[in-house]
């Protein structure tokens, strides 16, 4: 494999460096002389921009406290508008972070993450100018060293089962992941994953892009239609069980889906009871192939 290009210096963000120094700064001088305003398992940055960022459909009352803390993080010396306005500046001019992270509120929480937050608490441990140097370092590699943003759809093929690891439908990919991936994918920690259990089929369909997302669900929502349709090739092809339970999104590089996907993500109905205790998968032989393939390009014909 070749190297993973970098992102251009002359395609990112300016004086970024300079941006986020002046803001760990502040904050450790609030955390100094007002120990008790962060809570310690918050995130510091994210936690004093958010009563600034923009939100649709907050109520009265939401409206009223966040109001409160906009004055109660003034009066301690945080300029909430000028911070958002600088995330917005970032977006607006720098395209990676934009398509890593479309809204101020994600981008506030990626660099309290990756950089922000480390470098306080390293400032406050008596950390050298060298040693919040490498952190920034690493903060850049991480940005602008793991390649172009890319959103994936991964559709389960309940059932389904082949003699290869990865089978090429024409403009189709299915895939077929292992267990450790699957809960990866899915937002959980164990694994097998409680969504996914045994002998339900191991293939995915798989589709890849590059370009911005801001609304996953919609772009999820559009790919899973495409793996339906493939789906049902698959019926239509031969007697047997199969379709897509469940769909679920995944970026690179892989430190996006911290900032994306809280949690466990998915859209569909996971069918947790193997069909006939597996014993019945859909299998797809290798001699197969070839007329499914047919089969797929006749059906997206006119």
């Amino acid at each position: 494999m070749g190297a993973i290009p970098q992102i251009p210096a002359n395609e990112r963000y300016p004086n970024l460096r300079e941006w986020l120094f002046r803001h760990v700064d502040t904050l450790v001088r609030i955390r100094a002389a007002h120990q008790q305003l962060i809570p310690a398992e918050a995130s510091p940055f994210l936690f004093l921009c958010y009563p600034w960022l923009p939100a649709a459909g907050r109520t009265a009352d939401e409206a009223t406290f966040l109001a409160t803390r906009r004055t109660e993080f003034g009066e301690v010396g945080f300029d909430g508008p000028a911070a958002v306005a600088g995330l917005e500046d970032i977006l607006s001019r720098d395209k990676h972070l934009k398509e890593y992270c479309p809204t101020p509120g994600h981008l506030a929480h990626f660099l309290d993450v990756q950089f922000v937050g480390l470098a306080v608490e390293l400032t406050e441990a008596g950390a050298s100018h060298k040693q919040l140097a490498w952190l920034f370092n690493a903060f850049t590699d991480l940005t602008y060293g793991q390649g172009r943003f890319k959103k994936i759809a991964l559709s389960h093929l309940f059932n389904f089962d082949a003699d290869d690891q990865t089978l090429m439908f024409g403009d189709v990919r299915v895939e077929r992941l292992d267990s450790p991936t699957i809960s990866k994918v899915l937002g959980e920690i164990t694994f097998p994953a409680f969504l996914h259990p045994p002998k339900v089929g191991d293939y995915f369909v798989v589709i890849e892009e590059e370009g911005p997302c801001d609304n996953i669900v919609d772009w999820l929502c559009g790919k899973v239609a495409a793996a339906e349709r493939f789906a049902q090739v698959l019926q239509y092809f031969k007697d047997g069980v199969v379709h897509v339970d469940y769909s679920v999104p995944y970026f690179l590089p892989h430190w996006v889906n911290q900032i994306r996907k809280w949690g466990i993500f998915f859209l569909g109905n996971p069918r947790r009871v193997p069909f006939e205790n597996g014993d019945k998968l859909y299998r797809a032989t290798r001699a197969e192939l070839g007329p499914l393939i047919s089969w797929w390009r006749l059906y997206q014909s006119r």
